[in-house]
C-alpha cells in the first residue's frame, strides 16, 4: 500500500484498499494514515475525509497523524471552519488520547492574533499548563512571537488555576523575549501576590514598576495596602494610603477600622 502511494499509484492503491475490505481484513491506522495523506497530497480532501469516516467506523485506533493532513488540506482550500471543526471533533472525541501537536497547530494557527484567542480560551477553561506549552513550544516552532496581551491571559489564568509560579516565571521572562511588561501586567501579578499573602514579592514589584516610570493607579495600591493590611503591616500600609490621598486616588475603599 504504502509503495503504491510512494510510486504516485494512489488509485491502484485505493481498489487494493477496497479489496482488502471487502474480503474481511481489519487495517490499522498505519494503512489509513498512508492512504489519507496520499489523497491529501492529491488535493482529494473529500475522499480523504470518507476514509477517516470508514476507520472511526471500523473502530480504527487513530492517532493525531491521521487528522494532521486533512485539517491542513481543508486549511489549504480555505476550509478553515470545517478544519477547526474538525480539529474540535478529534479533541473532544479522543479527549487525551488524541492530544493536537505543532502540526496540527500550525495551519490553523499561524499568527498572534489567533494564537491569542487560543491562549485565553484555554487559560478560561484552567489550562495554564497545556497553554504554557502553546507559548513556550507551539509558537516557538511556527515562529510566532507572542505579545503582551497573550501574556495578559496567561498571567490571569495562572493564580485562579493556584499557579502562581508559573505566573512569576512567564512574567520574568517576558523581557527575555522582546515584550516589555505593562501596567496591566503588573497589576495582575501583585494583586495575585498580595491575595495569596505573597506581600514582599508584590512589593518588590510594586517598585520594579516605580523605577521604570509606570505610575501605579488606584487598583495596584489598593491591592498593595489591602495585602499589607491583612498580614499585620499596617504602618506601612498606611504611608501608601497616605500617597493615594496625596496623589489625588480615591481611598473610601478602606474602612474606618482598617485606617484606625
Amino acid at each position: 500500500m504504502k509503495g503504491l502511494c510512494l510510486n504516485g499509484q494512489i488509485d491502484n492503491a485505493m481498489e487494493f484498499h477496497e479489496k482488502l475490505v471487502a474480503q474481511g481484513y481489519q487495517l490499522d491506522h498505519l494503512t489509513y494514515g498512508t492512504l489519507i495523506n496520499a489523497l491529501c497530497k492529491r488535493r482529494e480532501t473529500g475522499a480523504a475525509v470518507f476514509l477517516l469516516r470508514q476507520a472511526e467506523r471500523e473502530n480504527v485506533s487513530l492517532n493525531v497523524v491521521t487528522y494532521n493532513p486533512i485539517i491542513d488540506s481543508l486549511c489549504k482550500e480555505n476550509r478553515v471552519t470545517d478544519a477547526f471543526d474538525l480539529f474540535n471533533e478529534m479533541v473532544l472525541k479522543y479527549n487525551t488520547s488524541l492530544l493536537p501537536d505543532v502540526v496540527t497547530y500550525s495551519p490553523l494557527i499561524n499568527d498572534v492574533y489567533t494564537f491569542g484567542i487560543m491562549v485565553e480560551a484555554l487559560c478560561k477553561e484552567g489550562n495554564v499548563e497545556e497553554a504554557k506549552i502553546v507559548i513556550d513550544e507551539m509558537m516557538v516552532q511556527v515562529g510566532v512571537e507572542p505579545d503582551v496581551a497573550i501574556f495578559n491571559s496567561f498571567i490571569d489564568g495562572c493564580f485562579p488555576s493556584n499557579q502562581p509560579d508559573m505566573a512569576k516565571d512567564i512574567f520574568d521572562s517576558m523581557d527575555q523575549r522582546g515584550v516589555v511588561p505593562n501596567i496591566h501586567n503588573y497589576t495582575m501579578m501583585i494583586k495575585g501576590l498580595c491575595k495569596i499573602k505573597r506581600v514582599d514579592e508584590a512589593l518588590n514589584l510594586f517598585e520594579e514598576m516605580r523605577s521604570k516610570n509606570m505610575t501605579p493607579d488606584a487598583k495596584i495600591y489598593t491591592s498593595i495596602i489591602d495585602g499589607l493590611f491583612k498580614s499585620g503591616r499596617d504602618t506601612c500600609a498606611l504611608k501608601l494610603v497616605g500617597e493615594m490621598h496625596d496623589k489625588g486616588l480615591p481611598t473610601n475603599v478602606f474602612t474606618k477600622s482598617d485606617l484606625v
